[in-house]
């Protein structure tokens, strides 16, 4: 190794008033004796340059002053090799969120993540390249963004246990009060500057070298017995094939230009829904993906199921707006009837995927997005509570609390309540469910939705399912056969791939007092679902999971089922729905939609 490994690197260190002195100085002198580019950073406010002050060192006497002339905002984050949150109060300075940071839109509890050294690290935190250092009390940079945190092994000043618990960070302590986590290195106090600075340096020379979560202590190695051999080569070579297909597929690239944005963008271009245009529109697209030729559209009902507790914003307002376009009834239902909650990542195109890396939300969703946020609107009539159908009015299964109670009126009321079922299938032409993370909180467990869902089964009225909301089906087990609905069916969701693996499974509204929260459940921080093995398993030997990375679309048709993998592939679902509402017993085979190109049919 030469006396400068860190030749030709770049590290930021983002700072602000109340910085530690020395702290800084150790970054500027042994960054720098490494061969390092030192860049101090913060937020400018406009200016071309800004003096922060300190009194950390020299407390009731002159505050010490340092120049800042750069505004992480003008900088390439891929330039540089480590990004480093100083410590003590400079990230909580950092976090402050101003009018201009929301849009001018009033403050709530999510806020926080708009603030632009939050996003900044975000995007940092996306990139497993770049090494982020967190001393002392960095991580707070991270508090308002839990989920890059989740499941993250990481030390910190002891002030910062309970925000590390709370947003999901296993907290480790260490001998030399430095841990490495892969691309995180944080330390607890800023006096153990000159032990961070040579983790990251070790850190950045690891992963130049091609190392896989390289680890600054190495672990002791013991031997291995042949399955456990093979069962490691087995899941390296799965892993291998699932990423190595994404890349094949275009990757990154793929899903950024996924087509659903010119969707989108016809629905708002639209002079009206009630108009010869928009009946055009829809069937082109009816026809441009499954083949169909539409004539004429009838007055159908369709019920658009979507959660209270969080539904993924496209899920619902592009489904919706579709079906509008149509000249359909659209009657949205949640269970107890509030309006659905439209998650607030959910139309925000700054909004990092946790597992992609890169945003799935486009302007123009973001855009229809608040057309339904806005209650003077055709769509946002929609959302009004005196429009909004409760769930909860179908029976559920009986506890057995209640039939040791009363068995006679229990198995009563379980047989009037299902017939009641008739009513809203006399009603509703077709349902859909919407996904987000509060479809698997409201819909999974959801015992009246279910007997719905049986019911649309039996009498091969379509069903569409997207994201977590394939769940439902799933668990809609028939009470003759025991196996879900989907059993011997093509069906799609997210692969593994695509679930957070380091803890929780996403943002939900669980009560009127918060806008959101990250959910953390289970121990350490694991993940309540993997949607794959749980689809794999309710469709069996005879049904098929298929669920392609980085397609444009994954939308599976099979019968009157239909399965969307995740944001996007709402558009695509319920044009098919159209089409085996319209189209007669033109597409009621087995078939998967993944581009632009339309439907290929499956064995």
């Amino acid at each position: 190794m030469t006396n400068k490994p860190l030749n030709g690197k770049k590290v930021a260190v983002l700072l602000e008033s109340e910085f530690v002195p020395a702290e800084i100085e150790t970054y500027l002198e042994r960054f720098s004796s490494y061969g390092a580019e030192v860049h101090l950073m913060s937020r400018l406010w406009g200016s071309s340059e800004l003096t922060f002050f300190s009194d950390v060192e020299n407390e009731g006497g002159t505050p010490q002053t340092i120049k800042v002339q750069l505004d992480f905002a003008d900088v390439d984050l891929d330039e540089y090799a480590a990004i480093v949150m100083a410590a003590n109060y400079t990230s909580v300075r950092l976090r402050w969120v101003a009018d201009e940071d929301t849009d001018g839109k009033p403050i709530h509890g999510n806020s926080g993540r708009c603030a632009p050294a939050v996003q900044f690290f975000y995007k940092a935190m996306m990139n497993p390249k770049i090494i982020k250092g967190f001393p002392c009390h960095g991580l707070w940079i991270l508090s308002p963004i839990p989920e890059v945190l989740a499941g993250r092994h990481v030390t910190c000043n002891r002030v910062m246990l309970g925000d590390v618990r709370n947003a999901g960070g296993v907290y480790v302590s260490s001998e030399n009060g430095v841990v490495v986590d892969a691309d995180i290195v944080t330390n607890d106090s800023a006096s153990r500057t000159a032990e961070l600075v040579d983790a990251i340096r070790d850190q950045i020379l690891a992963i130049e070298a091609g190392q896989a979560n390289p680890s600054i202590s190495e672990a002791k190695t013991s031997s291995v017995s042949h399955h456990t051999e093979k069962l490691a080569n087995d899941l390296v070579t799965f892993w291998t094939s699932e990423f190595e297909s994404y890349l094949k597929a275009g990757g990154k690239g793929a899903i950024s230009e996924r087509p659903i944005k010119k969707i989108v963008r016809s629905l708002l271009n639209l002079s009206s829904y009630d108009s010869a245009e928009a009946k055009k529109f829809v069937t082109l697209q009816v026809n441009n993906l499954t083949g169909v030729s539409l004539e004429k559209f009838k007055k159908r009902t369709i019920l658009l199921v979507a959660s209270e507790n969080g539904v993924w914003a496209s899920e619902l307002t592009v489904v919706a707006s579709i079906l509008l376009a149509a000249g359909y009834k659209v009657v949205i239902a949640t269970e107890t009837g509030k309006p659905p909650h439209m998650l607030s990542i959910s139309y925000d195109p700054n909004f990092v995927d946790a597992s992609l890396g890169i945003s799935v939300v486009s302007t123009e969703e973001a855009e229809l997005a608040h057309r339904y946020r806005d209650s003077d609107t055709t769509e946002g009539r929609l959302l009004l509570q005196e429009n909004v159908v409760s769930l909860a009015e179908i029976v559920r299964p009986p506890l057995v609390a209640d039939y040791l109670e009363d068995q006679e009126s229990t198995m009563n009321e379980l047989a009037d309540g299902v017939k009641d079922i008739t009513k809203w299938i006399n009603k509703y032409d077709g349902i859909v469910i919407a996904g987000g993370s509060g479809s698997v909180a409201g819909f999974s467990m959801n015992g009246g939705l279910h007997h719905l869902l049986l019911a649309f089964n039996r009498l091969d009225k379509p069903i569409v399912a997207q994201c977590n909301g394939v769940f439902s089906l799933v668990q809609a087990i028939d009470p003759i056969t025991g196996k879900s609905i989907l059993n011997g069916k093509l069906a799609t969701t997210h692969s593994r791939s695509h679930e957070y693996h380091r803890g929780g499974w996403g943002w939900a509204k669980l009560n009127e007092e918060d806008e959101e929260t990250w959910i953390l459940p289970g121990a350490d921080g694991n993940p309540i679902i993997d949607s794959a093995p749980m689809v794999r398993n309710a469709v069996g030997v005879d049904g098929k999971f298929f669920s392609p990375p980085a397609t444009s679309y994954a939308v599976a048709v099979d019968g009157t089922i239909i399965t969307a993998r995740t944001t996007p592939d709402g558009g695509p679902a319920t044009f098919a729905l159209i089409a085996i509402l319209e189209g007669g017993n033109r597409f009621k085979g087995r078939y998967f939609i993944q581009d632009e190109s339309g439907f290929t049919q499956f064995k």
